[in-house]
């Protein structure tokens, strides 16, 4: 038995009625049995960073072990809970059953869960997923047969290695249980397997389709981050309109076209910037964009502006609100996902000023609902003018290296037919090889942090008599060398 996509490649998913609306059911709990397995997804930054590191359009697995009780791999462990709190806030939640499996098996895939309780959650095993399913698809999209096994198994052995049961995260724990029963549903081991894997065995028909606990309204079913499942499974948490992440070169199919980013991918902090930056301390320095690691990200989150919003009985200005805006940035930003200030008390003199340039700002990075912090970051303003600012990242002793490389401006700009356009724009790329290794998570952790930007922008104008209304936000990984040649002009050398 080859690895698991390949081996299933040939199904015919289109086959398969998982849609409520297109032909498949609606079911309910009485409806499941002992070792029947549950995949779901959510909205929210968790949700779909775990999407983004796995390659996964679902994000998460649960055991069904009978008596409305299910075995799960949560963040504080392995645990048992009621069907009931599993699937609460969940937007899409379908059930599988293998066919093959007896019931004596399905008692020993209960028990195998049970003993796994209180087992903690795999974060490493989660980050290393990312890279896994990245290098997957890079060295060996294109193969097939053993020639397609060979490339996975190395892949898998590089990225993953041996793995263990101390720890689990939640579809390693299903297969782990299974493979207990005598009823392996891969062929490779638990650990490398994702949420998604364990959907394309319902795809492939090796795991049945016993139906629909919850499924997306009708009128989101056709959009997803997969249109393979939009077409087949409709297993995809809705997108929301202007909610869109685009992870493909600039070169396909858009054609070559960075203009927009032109500024900031050049940008190097004035040299004056860069000696204070450097003087601070031992090690301290600028990120140089050109010796970091993998493609390069770049993003737009803008918001329209027709009326500005009103504080104190008085309208703000542009200029005002831009001010207002860094002054009170975690009041427009979601401080579950990022929290951000003076990196010390001669900082923060600078940064309240309304001369803000040179001053060095913390950011503290967080990540699964706010209670795990997998890495902080420092920035510092290396320009500044009345109608935007640009944060360029850097090393320092209290964060030492930020996950990314490059430069991130906040701004606003006069819109077409009378009002603004307030905006965040970013151009950056991986630090280091352990950032690159889970690219996935820093950039999907990066987008719904700019998201809920542009959405907390929003609500502070229209709660403020203004009027404002999120636009398209864009998220594209493109190679940097073709960024390099066509739109990397720095006019400041590196000190």
């Amino acid at each position: 038995m080859g690895p698991l996509r390949r081996r299933y490649a040939h199904a015919s998913s289109s086959d398969i009625p998982l849609d409520p609306g297109s032909g498949g059911r609606s079911i309910g709990p009485s409806a499941l049995k002992n070792a029947d397995l549950i995949v779901t997804t959510r909205n929210g930054p968790v949700s779909g960073a775990i999407r983004a590191a796995t390659g996964a359009p679902v994000s998460h697995a649960i055991l069904y072990i009978g008596n409305d009780q299910v075995v799960e791999a949560i963040g504080n462990g392995v645990t048992l809970r009621s069907l009931d709190e599993a699937l609460a806030g969940t937007t899409v939640a379908v059930a599988f059953r293998d066919p093959a499996l007896t019931p004596e098996q399905a008692l020993r895939v209960r028990d195998y869960a049970g003993q796994q309780l209180d087992k903690p959650f795999n974060y490493m095993g989660l980050v290393r997923q990312g890279s896994f399913q990245l290098d997957r698809a890079a060295f060996c999209s294109g193969r097939s047969g053993a020639d397609y096994d060979q490339c996975v198994n190395w892949v898998g052995n590089v990225n993953l290695g041996r793995g263990s049961d101390d720890s689990f995260f939640c579809s390693q724990l299903v297969v782990a249980a299974f493979n207990s029963a005598g009823d392996p549903l891969t062929a490779t081991p638990p650990h490398w397997t994702s949420p998604s894997d364990l959907a394309d065995l319902g795809m492939a028909r090796r795991l049945g389709y016993v139906g629909h606990l919850k499924a997306p309204p009708l009128d989101a079913r056709s959009q997803s981050l997969s249109p393979v499942f939009a077409q087949s499974l409709s297993l995809v948490a809705p997108v929301q309109p202007n909610r869109t992440l685009i992870m493909q070169s600039l070169a396909t199919p858009f054609g070559f076209a960075a203009t927009e980013w032109e500024p900031l991918i050049s940008f190097r902090p004035p040299t004056a910037i860069q000696t204070a930056v450097n003087g601070k301390g031992i090690h301290w320095h600028v990120h140089r964009i050109e010796d970091a690691y993998g493609d390069i990200n770049l993003d737009y989150y803008p918001i329209s502006i027709s009326a500005m919003p009103v504080l104190n009985g008085r309208t703000l200005s542009a200029d005002e609100l831009l001010s207002y805006m860094r002054l009170n940035i975690n009041s427009f930003v979601d401080t579950r996902m990022a929290e951000f200030s003076p990196y010390d008390d001669s900082e923060a003199a600078v940064w309240k000023s309304s001369s803000p340039l040179g001053s060095v700002v913390h950011i503290d990075m967080k990540a699964f609902g706010g209670w795990v912090n997998p890495d902080d970051g420092s920035v510092v303003i290396a320009e500044h003018t009345a109608d935007h600012w640009i944060f360029s990242t850097i090393w320092t002793v209290m964060d030492t290296a930020h996950p990314v490389s490059g430069n991130r401006q906040f701004g606003y700009t006069a819109a077409e037919g009378g009002g603004f356009v307030f905006y965040t724009r970013g151009a950056d790329r991986t630090t280091g090889v352990l950032d690159l290794a889970a690219m996935s998570i820093v950039y999907s952790s990066a987008h719904n942090l700019w998201l809920s930007f542009q959405s907390c922008v929003e609500t502070f104008v229209n709660a403020n008599g203004g009027s404002a209304t999120t636009g398209s936000a864009t998220s594209i990984r493109t190679p940097w060398p073709e960024v390099q040649a066509g739109s990397h002009h720095p006019s400041v050398g590196w000190v």
